[in-house]
């Protein structure tokens, strides 16, 4: 084909990563795509600077003459999987399939900041908006004997607002599948809150503000008195409803208020009784005065009592108070009266 740059040629027995005598027999050259039944699929490709591996840059149509140069997936169901080809592509390199599972593996001296890495990116040339998915994990399975794929579950992360250089917040959303419906059942949002879309069930110990709680102690169980484990309400109650029929307590000390008296200082039972006096009777719930008991309202009748008119004002008129003497009389001013058996001495008088 006069086109070297995008060819597709189907290769006897090439193995990517090989030595060079393999390659030259295969006669593999620079831009073609190979499919081989033994050795999977092969692209051979140079280092347009050729410092990648000493070799000075080829162009499409050259033999390839470095194992280096060459990418390899090799598909196998052997035991031992065959490593992709570790040429001029590092998204590849240490990857291997086999049967099914991908491997990725770190060649390189292990660190905090080593290890396999499998990234998932989403790059149009714009910035991230608010919403927009970043990447996404399936996880699918035959529904039929039609190979009709579905899925089960999946995991996404999702950018929240518009991304920037200061801001690339997002969630980790985790999905499962109930019948057909795809539900958001935990959520890891950008302020580290977790939220779940269902109850949450705990096996181990729940740790909530440096106190590791081993359960919830439910209605009918044994009150347990310790600092790890907490009551619902209904045991509560029960707690509450044994202890206020327990009648074993003993009253150490009752004093009694004014105006009452007590008997019995360490008795379950201590009787406090309130004191009456002259017209005032105590009863069971209420307090009773009777008629010899002055009160603001209603009449009485006050016998042998004394006013001081010095510090206490009587208000009255002449004839009420004329009435409440019984011996004498008061003479008013204002009003015409005749005066019997008594002597004006001096002064004019009309």
């Amino acid at each position: 084909m006069a086109d070297l740059d995008n060819r597709m040629v189907l290769l006897t027995s090439v193995t990517a990563g090989r030595d060079q005598d393999e390659l030259n027999t295969a006669g593999l050259l620079v831009g073609e795509l190979a499919i081989n039944t033994n050795d999977g699929i092969l692209f051979a490709g140079a280092d347009p600077s050729g410092t990648g591996d000493g070799n000075t840059a080829k162009s499409a149509g050259q033999p390839v003459h470095n194992a280096a140069d060459v990418l390899g997936i090799k598909l196998s169901t052997a035991s031992t999987a065959q490593a992709v080809g570790t040429g001029n592509s590092p998204a590849f390199a240490g990857a291997t399939i086999n049967d099914g599972n991908l491997t990725i593996n770190n060649g390189t001296t292990s660190s905090a900041t080593q290890g396999g890495k499998l990234i998932l990116a989403a790059d149009d040339g714009a910035v991230m908006g608010d919403n927009h998915r970043l990447g996404v994990i399936e996880f699918k399975g035959a529904e039929d004997t039609s190979n009709t794929l579905s899925i089960g579950a999946r995991i996404e992360a999702i950018a929240r607002s518009a991304w920037g250089g200061s801001d690339n917040d997002a969630d980790l959303v985790f999905y499962t599948t109930d019948g057909t419906t795809e539900t958001a059942a935990l959520t890891l949002d950008a302020d580290s809150k977790a939220t779940f879309g269902g109850a949450v069930s705990v096996g181990g110990n729940l740790t909530f503000d440096s106190i590791a709680l081993t359960g919830i102690q439910a209605s009918g169980e044994s009150f347990a008195d310790n600092d790890v484990s907490l009551m619902t309400s209904a045991a509560i109650l029960d707690k509450i409803t044994a202890e206020s029929s327990n009648t074993a307590g003993t009253v150490t000390s009752v004093t009694a208020g004014d105006g009452m008296t007590q008997s019995g200082t360490s008795t379950v039972n201590p009787t406090l009784n309130v004191v009456g006096g002259t017209g005032i009777t105590a009863n069971a719930d209420e307090i009773t005065i009777d008629s010899t008991v002055a009160t603001l309202t209603g009449t009485q009748t006050l016998t042998n009592k004394t006013i001081d008119l010095a510090n206490n004002t009587v208000t009255g008129s002449l004839s009420e108070f004329n009435t409440a003497l019984q011996s004498e009389s008061f003479c008013g001013l204002a009003a015409s009266q005749t005066l019997t058996n008594k002597t004006i001495a001096g002064g004019t008088f009309t």
